[in-house]
Parts: C-alpha cells; sequence; structure tokens
C-alpha cells in the first residue's frame, strides 16, 4: 500500500502464479506441493514461495506410473509433513502479508498454466468449508495466451529449476506468462 499524507491509500494489485502438485486429477488426487510466484513485467519472478503437503489418499494407478518415473527432486515433495491448512494458511500468509490481512487491502490476481491447478485447491476448500482461492482475487489459466506464441519463440527454462517441483513450475509459468504478454503486446490487469 502507498500512503501520501493527506491522501487516501492505493492498493496496488499483485500478480501469483501458482502451481499444484498432486496423487491424481482433482477430486481424486489430493495435492502434496504447492509453489507460487509473484511476478509483474517490470521486474519479472521477485518473489518464491513453496509448500510441501502430507500426502494423504492414494494416487491412481496412471499418477502412480508417472510419480516412478520422476526425478528424485521431484519425489522429494511427497515429504510434506503439513496438513493441507497449514501449507494454504502459510500461503494466505505469503501472499498478503500476514495471516490476518484483509484481502481487499491488497488486491491479487492469481495465474496458473492449467484450469486443474485452481480446481485441486477449490475442492480442497470445498471440503473444509472454508473460502475458496476465487473470493480472494480474479483467476486465470494462461494456457491459451502463452499457446499464442510460436513454440520456438518461448523463453528457455531456467536449467536450475525442475519441472514438477511446484515452485520451480509456478515461477516457469509466470515468465513464459510475461514473455507472451510483451510478445502479443498486452499487459497485466491493473
Amino acid at each position: 500500500l502507498a500512503r501520501r499524507p493527506g491522501h487516501h491509500h492505493v492498493a496496488v494489485m499483485q500478480h501469483v502464479f501458482i502451481d499444484v502438485e498432486a496423487m491424481g486429477p482433482p477430486g481424486m488426487g489430493r495435492p502434496f506441493a504447492l509453489g507460487a510466484a509473484k511476478f509483474d513485467l517490470e521486474r519479472g519472478v521477485f518473489d518464491r514461495w513453496s509448500g510441501l503437503i502430507k500426502p494423504c489418499g492414494e494416487a491412481d494407478a496412471d499418477t502412480m506410473a508417472w510419480l516412478s518415473s520422476q526425478t528424485p527432486d521431484v519425489l522429494a515433495q511427497l515429504r510434506g509433513r503439513s496438513s493441507f491448512w497449514n501449507v494454504w494458511d502459510s500461503f494466505l500468509a505469503w501472499v498478503y502479508g500476514n495471516i490476518l490481512a484483509l484481502p481487499s487491502e491488497r488486491p491479487t490476481t492469481f495465474y496458473a498454466d492449467d484450469w486443474a491447478d485452481f480446481a485441486w485447491i477449490d475442492f480442497e476448500c470445498r471440503t473444509a468449508k472454508r473460502p475458496p482461492l476465487r473470493t480472494f482475487g480474479p483467476q486465470y489459466d494462461t494456457s491459451l495466451i502463452i499457446a499464442l506464441v510460436p513454440a520456438d519463440r518461448r523463453p528457455r527454462r531456467n536449467p536450475d529449476w525442475i519441472q514438477h517441483v511446484a515452485v520451480d513450475d509456478a515461477a516457469a509459468g509466470a515468465l513464459e506468462f510475461i514473455h507472451a504478454l510483451k510478445f502479443l503486446g498486452r499487459g497485466l490487469p491493473c
């Protein structure tokens, strides 16, 4: 919030890209990792956050086959010991500065490169009768915008980031979205 003497405070929109890793499709497989990255057009990704959730339930057969082919870094996310709600509260505290902050004081738009990321969170919130992510701000699936950029014109992924590690996927998704917006001559919502 920017405050000037004699003026009302001005809330600045923040942009948060999320990624969820889960044991199967939304409603069937529970999340085991949540990653996020704050970004804007000028600074790119300027803050990253990661939360590991204690695996709950079983993975479906396709997910088990997929997990068995993953690197140790991806599998390390399965070592989470926190409940989804502890991770969720930590995520909201990171987004808003503290767990008691009002979302209206820090308007936020949430992005993901697959609508399923929002569906997993929505399912967990409905299960526990807690407000879903969309009550905190608008949600956008960036996949269609990114698809407008030819594959050979997309940015290279940071070689230190590991695909399917939630925080790395969130940061990579944010950078790919920024690149697509610049390529198309568009901006982020204010």
